[in-house]
């Protein structure tokens, strides 16, 4: 509902830049001169203070123009003309004649903008100028209001994963629940087990993480591990229902464990199991952890991929979680050195099962040969006969996974092909945004499109338009 959405006020210069609601139940104002009644002191208002502000950092100002560079803006009630909102624009986000423009398309709503102006923002922006009043667009606005997407609809594109919560669950529900589902999708999606494939992309073949799409385009090659978890956790679920079960997958970095993990999960969806998946550096606290699950009135299974981050709060999950009415099943991945530091505090809260991730048998060399076949990825095998291509892989076997497959294909040391690759990516700035990307995903943390332009002090255009280079290499 519109109309019980609260407002939340951040105004220059007493506030910082805080996270949007990502569930929509509150709309952020943010009054980047100040809002009256305040000091005088508190407002940019006059020319002098105008001049004064324009030299030192403004939070709310830095926060809006990187935001500006990843989502669409509707610019009202100001020609973008003010002295600090053009510094603050002009400085990160000219774009230069040769670089693609990747920023989403923006809007000002203004009657008296000149030609010679709208064709400035046009070019240098991307802000398209719309001919109007602020009063003639909030009545179009308001004209048009059936053909917007209420909330529930909203958050299926902005937060499917409470969105999801929402869908399962009635009125009352929601009413009792809804501030811990918001807290729990933070860190927690649940598993589509009716995923539609989108365009099949080779990637993930050449080495990059699993995504979802991979799983559903089913690129993956079946492991025997799988099976095994699978069937302990099934038998868990059926004769051990009121008790709370720990899997781990244990073994070194590019091993497989997040395409196991990735395809388990969806098959204990698809056999009827409420699975939720997190891959996230953030754990929502523990009662609304509690909370969520007590909704649902079911033994769920919670499944924590790169769960290195949180093996310290994981003894503390569990003993929360023993609250629960319907005690859940979780599964990890994680390295096994870094679990093994935690197995004695754990066994004696938690029933626990490890599984180590293997080498690859010779059946499963053969299933990853025909992906690789099947998708024109061969390489250097492609030549060889059947039982040389799986003499390649044998050979490396018990290397990581990524490792064996990217030199059986390439016939060179893994060293020399990411150092070859590495220095194959142009610009320099490219490759700099790269090596970022890389090494805050070996720590284990994500990246968003707003981290990445962070990261770069050239201006949001280029570094959008890095990314799409990065990405299609």
């Amino acid at each position: 509902n519109k109309s019980s959405q609260k407002y939340k006020i951040l105004k220059f210069p007493r506030d910082e830049y805080q996270e949007v609601d990502k569930s929509l139940e509150t709309i952020q104002f943010v009054y980047l001169n100040g809002k009256l009644p305040c000091e005088p002191n508190e407002l940019i208002f006059s020319r002098k203070q105008y001049a004064t502000n324009s030299n030192s950092l403004q939070p709310l100002y830095h926060q809006f123009v990187n935001d500006y560079a990843t989502t669409t803006t509707i610019f009202l009630g100001t020609a973008i003309d003010e002295p600090i909102f053009e510094q603050y624009i002009a400085a990160r986000e000219t774009r230069n004649s040769n670089i693609t423009e990747h920023r989403p398309q923006s809007f000002l709503i203004d009657p008296f903008i000149s030609p010679a102006r709208e064709s400035l923002l046009k070019t240098l922006y991307n802000i398209e100028c719309i001919k109007a009043t602020t009063l003639e667009f909030s009545n179009w606005l308001y004209e048009n209001s059936d053909y917007f997407l209420d909330r529930e609809e909203t958050l299926k594109i902005t937060f499917p994963a409470l969105a999801d919560l929402y869908t399962q669950s009635s009125e009352r529900t929601i009413n009792e629940y809804g501030r811990y589902f918001n807290e729990f999708s933070s860190g927690f999606k649940k598993v589509n087990l009716f995923g539609v494939p989108k365009s099949k992309s080779k990637n993930f073949l050449l080495g990059t993480s699993p995504s979802w799409n991979d799983i559903y385009n089913n690129l993956d090659a079946s492991r025997k591990i799988t099976t095994q978890i699978f069937d302990a956790v099934e038998y868990s679920i059926l004769n051990e229902p009121d008790a709370i079960k720990l899997f781990t997958l244990l073994g070194s970095a590019g091993c497989g464990k997040s395409t196991i993990l990735k395809r388990l999960s969806l098959q204990l969806s698809q056999n009827g199991r409420t699975v939720f998946f997190s891959y996230s550096e953030y754990i929502p606290d523990y009662e609304s952890i509690v909370q969520t699950i007590n909704s649902l009135k079911q033994s769920v299974v919670l499944v924590f991929d790169n769960a290195d981050l949180m093996l310290l709060q994981l003894p503390k999950l569990i003993e929360e979680l023993h609250k629960c009415n319907f005690p859940p099943k979780i599964i990890i991945s994680t390295r096994t050195n870094v679990f093994d530091r935690l197995t004695s505090k754990l066994e004696s809260i938690v029933s626990l099962v490890e599984f180590k991730t293997p080498n690859l048998d010779r059946d499963e060399i053969i299933e990853v040969i025909n992906k690789l076949s099947e998708n024109n990825l061969l390489g250097n095998l492609k030549g060889l006969s059947e039982l040389m291509r799986i003499k390649e892989f044998e050979n490396r076997s018990k290397k990581q996974i990524l490792v064996a497959m990217r030199e059986a294909t390439k016939g060179e040391s893994f060293d020399n092909i990411i150092k070859s690759e590495y220095g194959d990516i142009v610009p320099s700035e490219a490759r700099f945004l790269t090596a970022c990307i890389a090494l805050t995903t070996e720590a284990g943390f994500t990246v968003t499109k707003q981290d990445f332009v962070g990261f770069s002090d050239v201006t949001p255009a280029e570094t959008l338009f890095s990314l799409k280079e990065i990405y299609m290499m």
